[in-house]
């Protein structure tokens, strides 16, 4: 038996062995994809072990109906141990019974969306293009600069203000940073520099994520939650809100913070943390400050404007 073809058929024929003709979409598949956005909701887990897994996770969830299976499941700073699951709405009162239950010896922590959200008000999930693209340093000198951690990392692409410092209660630096990376590939690689030396000290390098920075970088006395600021450190014994005020010039503060009497008690002298209204104001700021080429560094405790 013959098949005979019409021109139309023809020329689609032609085209498909070409690799010229336009893929059929799978419309299906898209409206099942938007059929569980529609349907999903995202829960946070606490107190999980080190160790854990997204199976063990889907193992404690037995009933529970995760999105995705293991790709539901995102295990963040595992040193907070924390973790968010996807899963469907109507299964919302299901998981939150498994609130205070175990895995392993741990008791699990189970937080609805608006709950985290009220902990980590900074926190914005990493976009896929971001995703792995963190890493965290300890160990570091405790004179320790950027251009110090920009030239241990040589030849990694670090990300724009990609260098980050956490500042404790009191202002004080610590022996750990976070640097964020133009890719994860690049990430990655430079994970191959953990336990080499910078000075006399080796330094240890681990993956992280925007959870852990968002945590480690907040400072509750802020005037604004999230803030939106540059914290300076100076090789200056003193810094005063009038020479703050010519270094961020013509930008303009809405609080400076030097002394315990500004709400922020500073753990040394040399150090200040700027607040400014908007994310954007804060990144006008610090890139004015780098500009004046001073002898302070400059790091940015803000997140975008939603």
């Amino acid at each position: 038996m013959s098949v005979r073809l019409t021109r139309q058929s023809q020329g689609l024929l032609q085209a498909w062995i070409c690799g010229s003709c336009t893929p059929i979409r799978n419309f299906a598949a898209e409206n099942q994809t938007d059929k569980q956005q529609n349907n999903k909701c995202t829960i946070m887990l606490r107190g999980l072990p080190y160790k854990a897994t997204a199976a063990d996770v889907l193992r404690f969830f037995k009933d529970v109906d995760v999105l995705g299976g293991k790709d539901g499941v995102h295990l963040h700073a595992r040193t907070m141990g924390t973790c968010f699951v996807d899963i469907n709405k109507q299964d919302l009162a299901k998981a939150k019974k498994y609130n205070l239950r175990e895995i392993g010896n741990r008791y699990i922590e189970i937080l609805e969306e608006n709950d985290f959200k009220r902990i980590y008000p900074g926190y914005t999930p990493p976009t896929p293009q971001e995703k792995g693209t963190l890493v965290k340093l300890k160990g570091l000198p405790f004179g320790c600069t950027k251009q110090d951690i920009a030239t241990f990392f040589s030849g990694f692409e670090i990300a724009t203000h990609g260098i980050m410092k956490p500042v404790k209660r009191h202002a004080s630096l610590t022996g750990e940073a976070y640097v964020k990376f133009a890719s994860k590939e690049i990430a990655e690689k430079a994970l191959t520099r953990h336990n080499e030396y910078m000075g006399s000290r080796y330094i240890n390098v681990y993956p992280t994520d925007a959870l852990e920075v968002d945590h480690k970088m907040s400072v509750p006395e802020f005037t604004m939650s999230p803030p939106h600021a540059v914290f300076v450190h100076s090789r200056k014994s003193d810094l005063g809100k009038l020479y703050i005020e010519k270094l961020f010039s013509p930008c303009e503060p809405i609080h400076i913070h030097l002394s315990a009497a500004d709400g922020i008690r500073l753990w040394q002298n040399g150090t200040a943390v700027v607040e400014f209204k908007t994310h954007s104001e804060a990144l006008e700021a610090m890139s004015t400050a780098d500009q004046k080429g001073s002898n302070e560094e400059f790091y940015l405790y803000s997140v975008e404007d939603k």
